[in-house]
C-alpha cells in the first residue's frame, strides 16, 4: 500500500510540474510566476546595422487579472535603455516588439517589471560592439542553399578570414553575410521596421504565395521606403504593383519607391550573379550603413540648422566682469569702511547667484527658447496606392533641453553623428510604449543631425482636369504649397507650374523637354533609387531643374517641389523652422491621365 501511495504522489508531482511549466522556449518570471515571456529574436550578424534589428517579445498571461508588463534593456554604449511597457489582460498575451538601434551596444539581460514590482530578468545576450562585418541580407529557411554558396563563392568573407572585399567578374563586392531566418514565412515581422536591418530580403516564390498580407505588406513597404526584395524561383508580381520594370542577367528588376524587387529565374545565384545582386543592395544599406557615420563638425553636409550658433561672448565678458568687481574690490571696500567684513560671508553668494541668473538670462536673450529644426525630404507618393515614402534629412538646435522627441512607427531614425569617440556618460534612452520616444539624444546648445525613412499612408494628391481645347489644370491637394511642378501626360507630353497654393487650381503650360535641364541626362528607370543611396537629400531642391529632371519625367508621373516639408517627422511641436525643403515624386492615379476617366479619378 505504502508503494502504490509513493507512486501515486510522484505521479501528482510529475503531472504539477508539466502543467506548470511554461511553453516551449517560454521564461515563466521568479517574482511574477503568472507572466511568461517568449524572446523571438532576429538573425544577428553581433555587428551595428544599417536599420533596426527586432526582438518581437512575446507576452502571456496566465493569470485572471490583467497585468502592467514593463520591458527594460539596460545597455551600455551610445544608447543605455530601451524600454516598452504594454497591458495584458487576464488569460491574454500580446506581443510586443523592441527594436535596436544602429548604434553601438550591449545588454546581456532584459529585466521585466510587472505591475511596478519587479518580476525577473530574462537573458538576451545583445552585443553590437563591431564595424567589420559588413551588410546582412535576410534569407528563408526555404534557401538555406544560398549560405553554403555564398562560403564556396567569397572566401575571403567567412569568418575566419576579414576580407573586406573580393572581386568578381570584374565587380568589387564590398563584405556582407546572408543569415537564414529559421521561423516560417508565416511568423515574419508584420512591421516594416523590422527588415531595415538588412541590405536585401531573401525568399522563394512559394514564400511569397504562403505569406500572409500583412507580411507581405510590410515588405513592400520596405521596398518603398528603398530596401531590396530578391524573390527567387517562378515569380512575377501583380500587374500596375511596379513603377518601372528592367530586364536583368539574373531575370527582371521591379522598381516601386526608392527600392526594388528582384524576381529571379533561378533559385540559386551562379558567381557572375552574385555581383548582379550586391550593386542592387549596396545602394539600399548606403544610406544608414555604419560606415557613413561622421563627426558633429560635418553631420550637417552643408544643411546648417542655424547660421550662426556662437556663444555670446561680449555680453557673457560684460557679466563675469560687473561680477569680479561687484565680488572683489568694491564688496571688500563697502564694507571695510563700515566695520562689518561679516557681511561678505552672505553678500558674496548673493552677487554668485544674481551673476549665474544674469548669464543664463543673456544667453537666453542671445537665441530665445525655442528650438530650430530644418528639415530636407524626398517624398515618394502613389496616389493609386494611397502611400508614401518618405527620405529626410533633420537638423535640430535646442537652446535648452528638449525633453524627447517622439516619432511614430512608421519611421527610421539615426543619429548621423554619435560623436567622434566612444561616449561612455551618455543617457540615450528609447521607449516603444506609444510608437518611439528618444530621450537624452540632443544636447543644448549642439547642432545635431539624423538621417529618416518611413513608409506611411498618404490620401494626398493632384487632380488633373482637362478642358474641350486641350488645356490642363491641376487642384493642389499636396499638403504645402508648390514652388515648381513638372508633370507628364499619358502621351509623354511635359507641362509645368508655378506657385500653386495648397488647395488652390491653376493652369499647366506646355513645356519643352529639351529645354528642361542644362545637361541631357537620358531618362533612368531607377532613378529614385540612386537618389535614395546618395543621401544628400537637401540639395534636391536646387539641383533637380539643373540635373535629375530628365531622369524622373516619365508619362504618368510629376516633381513637385515645395516651399515648406509637411511629410517629415519632426518629433515635437512647438518650435522655429530655420527653413524646409521639400521635392515630391509623385504616381498620378491611374484614371487622372485619361480626360474621359476625369470624374470618376476625382471621386476615389
Amino acid at each position: 500500500m505504502k508503494e502504490i501511495m509513493k507512486r501515486y504522489i510522484v505521479a501528482l508531482a510529475v503531472l504539477f510540474l508539466f502543467t506548470a511549466m511554461p511553453a516551449d522556449g517560454a521564461t515563466r518570471l521568479e517574482k511574477a510566476p503568472e507572466i511568461e515571456i517568449e524572446v523571438s529574436a532576429p538573425p544577428v550578424q553581433d555587428c551595428i546595422a544599417s536599420g533596426y534589428y527586432e526582438y518581437r517579445i512575446h507576452i502571456t498571461n496566465t493569470d485572471d487579472l490583467p497585468r502592467l508588463v514593463e520591458l527594460i534593456l539596460n545597455a551600455s554604449g551610445h544608447v543605455t535603455q530601451l524600454s516598452r511597457v504594454v497591458q495584458v489582460e487576464g488569460k491574454g498575451s500580446v506581443t510586443a516588439p523592441i527594436y535596436l538601434p544602429p548604434v553601438s551596444m550591449q545588454s546581456y539581460a532584459m529585466q521585466v517589471r510587472v505591475n511596478n514590482r519587479y518580476g525577473g530578468n530574462v537573458d538576451l545576450g545583445i552585443d553590437l560592439m563591431s564595424y567589420r562585418n559588413g551588410d546582412t541580407l535576410l534569407v528563408s529557411q526555404t534557401l538555406g542553399q544560398w549560405v553554403y554558396d555564398w562560403q564556396v563563392v567569397f572566401p575571403e568573407f567567412s569568418e575566419d578570414k576579414h576580407g573586406e572585399q573580393q572581386r568578381i567578374d570584374n565587380m568589387l563586392i564590398k563584405r556582407f553575410m546572408p543569415m537564414v531566418k529559421t521561423d516560417p514565412i508565416e511568423a515574419w515581422s508584420t512591421n516594416w521596421l523590422g527588415y531595415t536591418a538588412y541590405a536585401a530580403v531573401v525568399i522563394s516564390s512559394v514564400d511569397y504565395q504562403r505569406a500572409p498580407a500583412a507580411v507581405i505588406s510590410a515588405m513592400e513597404r520596405y521596398i518603398e521606403a528603398g530596401g531590396t526584395l530578391i524573390v527567387a524561383g517562378d515569380f512575377q508580381p501583380a500587374e500596375g504593383w511596379f513603377v518601372q520594370e528592367e530586364p536583368q542577367p539574373f531575370g527582371r528588376a521591379y522598381y516601386r519607391g526608392f527600392g526594388v524587387l528582384l524576381a529571379m529565374t533561378e533559385m540559386r545565384a551562379n558567381e557572375s550573379q552574385w555581383g548582379q545582386l550586391a550593386a542592387f543592395w549596396d545602394r539600399s544599406a548606403a544610406p544608414f550603413r555604419h560606415q557613413d557615420e561622421i563627426s558633429r563638425s560635418t553631420a550637417g553636409g552643408g544643411m546648417n540648422v542655424v547660421e550662426d550658433s556662437r556663444i555670446p561672448v561680449n555680453g557673457l565678458f560684460v557679466v563675469v566682469l560687473i561680477f569680479a568687481i561687484l565680488v572683489g574690490p568694491l564688496n571688500a571696500l563697502v564694507f571695510a569702511r563700515k566695520e562689518k567684513r561679516m557681511r561678505i560671508y552672505w553678500t558674496v553668494p548673493l552677487f554668485s547667484v544674481i551673476a549665474t541668473a544674469a548669464i543664463v538670462l543673456v544667453s537666453l536673450l542671445s537665441e530665445g527658447i525655442t528650438s530650430s529644426v530644418r528639415t530636407a525630404g524626398v517624398v515618394y507618393l502613389d496616389e493609386n496606392s494611397h502611400r508614401a515614402a518618405v527620405l529626410s534629412r533633420i537638423g535640430y538646435y535646442c537652446p535648452l533641453p528638449p525633453g524627447s522627441l517622439a516619432f511614430s512607427n512608421d519611421v527610421q531614425l539615426k543619429c548621423a553623428a554619435l560623436g567622434d569617440s566612444w561616449d561612455s556618460s551618455s543617457n540615450r534612452r528609447i521607449d516603444y510604449s506609444d510608437g518611439q520616444r528618444y530621450f537624452g539624444w540632443i544636447s543644448p546648445r549642439m547642432p545635431e543631425y539624423f538621417v529618416s525613412r518611413a513608409s506611411q499612408s498618404c490620401r494626398d494628391r493632384l487632380t488633373v482636369r482637362y478642358d474641350l481645347a486641350g488645356g490642363i489644370s491641376v487642384v493642389n491637394g499636396l499638403a504645402a504649397d508648390i514652388k515648381q511642378l513638372w508633370l507628364v501626360t499619358a502621351d509623354g507630353q511635359v507641362r509645368g507650374g508655378e506657385n500653386l497654393g495648397a488647395g488652390q487650381a491653376g493652369d499647366l503650360a506646355v513645356l519643352d523637354r529639351e529645354a528642361l535641364t542644362a545637361m541631357d541626362y537620358p531618362i533612368d528607370v531607377y532613378a529614385l533609387s540612386k537618389i535614395y543611396s546618395m543621401r544628400q537629400w537637401h540639395t534636391l531642391t536646387t539641383n533637380i531643374p539643373n540635373l535629375y529632371l530628365n531622369n524622373w519625367l516619365t508619362p504618368g508621373h510629376y516633381v513637385a517641389i515645395l516651399h515648406d516639408n509637411p511629410y517629415t517627422e519632426v518629433g515635437f511641436e512647438n518650435y522655429k523652422s530655420t527653413g524646409s525643403a521639400c521635392v515630391v515624386y509623385g504616381v498620378l492615379n491611374r484614371e487622372a491621365l485619361e480626360p474621359g476617366n476625369q470624374a470618376r479619378a476625382e471621386n476615389q
